[in-house]
């Protein structure tokens, strides 16, 4: 009987039924991510250019409306919600106050499959051992905060797909790059357009990108005494597609505000800035519990001062593997300045973790990837895996909480959400608690009495712990969606039966995704967003002056949002005092 369940258990197709189940419990759970609601409007308005859905926004002195969100998430959701229809399905079956919410879930369960295909088919390109694939995939959403963000609608969503693509077309690249010489550069240089207009600070991810694709060409045609032509074209291609997106955002500001570096998030009266450069938040983005790193991450800031040992204990400094190393450290490090900058460092409440290093955290992700050889050789020893159990734990009862604003030790220890006051939740996260610790007790017993090898008994924690915890996200944050547990079940054991066959077909198509087919699809998209914005600003220029006396460039609102959650946080007088002094300049009122 043990030997026949034990048979059961390893068996391949069990691991298949894992994957597919969880990939759908990722995707029915898609939609609302930091912000949803505005760039969902965003993709209603690149859909519709109906310039009075921002008639309720505050105003810059200029006149104009001022939303202090960038467009790019929004623009390329509308241009999915134009191909999918899904402007006429919601407007037809829900009502309008919903239509956010449905919006962003329609777009973010189809982002999430793209995501899922990439993903798969860039370990799969990396790791043959079907074991490690699935220690690989279920680290990726325990341990870092790309996996929180994977199905949302949002910059951190996006930035991961938009990643990923580039990614995917580096792993190809380097098998086949006789057939795309300029395809793959294009490509790549278009990628990295929209992240800038994703997020301006995906700057630093679009060089590493950068080195990734050029550390996929072959070394003799990067030699460059015999080819600085061709180095030198796709050099310029790889800068000016992105730049771009930059001359797009400066007119956008220039539009707004009468210049090209005052945009809604910078704002400029002195002493009080949103970037501030001599007044850095490191600590606090690592260690504070109101999203630090290390609490909601660890792994990840591990595995980042892992990248940082080999680096300077390697004897071989100059090969592909460092260069990549070397370019994902200095975007962690060029996102952590950028971040800590910020005035509001914490990026705002009703978020999980370290949300804008999600991006950054693909990257590491695969830079790890590359040194693969080195991680397997890990010993497994008893102790070892003892540590990681309980980082598992750990790990899984905080991504189960879900959103989470603890504004000191205390409040984190005692899991008291301050500054959302969502005390509610702790009766459930204790249900977590002891699902999470069943399951590992579970999967103790299942070691002891079929006696399986260290290896997939820790990949057997991992799989049970992650899926408990995105089953405590769909539980005790959704409310109509967990009846669709029996309906994921049923499709799961459907695609386990035919998973060759499924898999197969997408792995076919996606080791197709660098030619000209490809780059024909990416062109007309790039096309239609310039297309797109070139609308939005002859709509913005049309907005008359009149005599909108006052107009600010800012959103008075948010700011005093802002220093609302300031005061909720210990400390930080010097803030609080230079916050408050702006807003009574500017005359906007203090939330009480």
């Amino acid at each position: 009987m043990k030997n026949l369940l034990k048979r059961k258990i390893t068996n391949f197709k069990f691991e298949y039924f894992t994957l597919i189940f969880f990939s759908l419990l990722i995707i029915i759970t898609s939609g609302r991510g930091a912000d949803f609601g505005e760039y969902s409007k965003w993709a209603e308005y690149f859909t519709e250019f109906d310039l009075s859905l921002w008639d309720e926004y505050s105003k810059s002195i200029n006149g104009k409306p001022l939303v202090q969100w960038q467009y790019g998430v929004g623009l390329i959701g509308a241009i999915i919600n134009k191909l999918f229809g899904i402007e006429i399905f919601i407007e037809k079956f829900f009502e309008p106050f919903h239509h956010n919410s449905i919006r962003a879930s329609a777009l973010s369960s189809i982002l999430s499959l793209i995501n899922f295909s990439l993903l798969i088919f860039i370990l799969k390109k990396n790791l043959k051992d079907n074991k490690f694939f699935l220690l690989i995939f279920f680290s990726f959403f325990l341990f870092t905060p790309a996996g929180y963000y994977f199905n949302k609608f949002s910059t951190e969503s996006l930035s991961i797909l938009l990643i990923l693509i580039s990614l995917t077309i580096s792993e190809i690249n380097h098998e086949k790059f006789k057939n795309s010489h300029y395809v793959a550069p294009v490509m790549i240089g278009i990628i990295n357009y929209f992240l800038i207009l994703v997020k301006a600070t995906n700057i630093f991810t679009c060089l590493c990108l950068v080195v990734i694709f050029l550390s996929s060409i072959p070394k003799k045609k990067m030699i460059f005494s015999a080819n600085y032509k061709y180095i030198l074209k796709i050099l310029f291609i790889l800068a000016i597609i992105p730049f771009i997106a930059v001359a797009m955002m400066s007119v956008y500001h220039l539009i707004i505000n009468g210049n090209i570096l005052l945009s809604p998030y910078n704002i400029t009266d002195h002493p009080f800035s949103s970037l501030d450069f001599k007044n850095l938040k490191t600590f606090e983005i690592l260690f504070s519990p109101l999203h630090g790193m290390i609490f909601y991450h660890p792994v990840l800031l591990f595995s980042f001062f892992y990248l940082c040992k080999k680096i300077l204990f390697n004897k071989k400094f100059f090969n592909t593997k460092n260069l990549i190393c070397v370019s994902v450290i200095f975007a962690f490090l060029g996102q952590l300045l950028m971040q800590s900058a910020f005035f509001i460092w914490w990026e705002g409440t009703g978020t999980f973790g370290s949300r804008t290093f999600s991006g950054i955290s693909v990257l590491i992700f695969y830079s790890l990837l590359k040194l693969k050889k080195e991680i397997k050789s890990i010993s497994l020893s008893n102790s070892f895996i003892f540590v990681i159990i309980l980082v598992m734990i750990y790990q899984s009862y905080i991504l189960g909480l879900g959103e989470t604003s603890f504004k000191n030790l205390n409040s984190f220890l005692s899991n008291k959400q301050d500054l959302f006051d969502r005390n509610s939740f702790q009766k459930d996260n204790i249900i977590l608690f002891f699902s999470i610790f069943f399951i590992i007790l579970l999967s103790l017993y299942l070691k002891i009495s079929l006696k399986i090898n260290k290896l997939f008994f820790l990949i057997c924690v991992l799989v049970l712990t992650t899926i408990i915890a995105y089953l405590a996200l769909l539980l005790f944050q959704y409310n109509n969606r967990p009846y669709l547990l029996p309906l994921i079940f049923l499709i799961s054991f459907t695609f386990t039966k035919y998973h060759k066959n499924i898999f197969s077909i997408t792995t076919y198509y996606l080791k197709r995704l660098p030619n000209f087919m490809s780059l024909y699809l990416l062109l007309l998209v790039f096309v239609i967003s310039i297309f797109f914005q070139l609308i939005f600003f002859s709509q913005l220029k049309s907005v008359p002056l009149n005599d909108n006396i006052k107009g600010k460039n800012f959103s008075c609102v948010d700011w005093a949002a802002s220093y609302n959650e300031y005061l909720q946080i210990p400390g930080y007088n010097y803030e609080k005092f230079v916050l408050l002094n702006f807003l009574e300049k500017n005359k906007c009122e203090p939330v009480k």
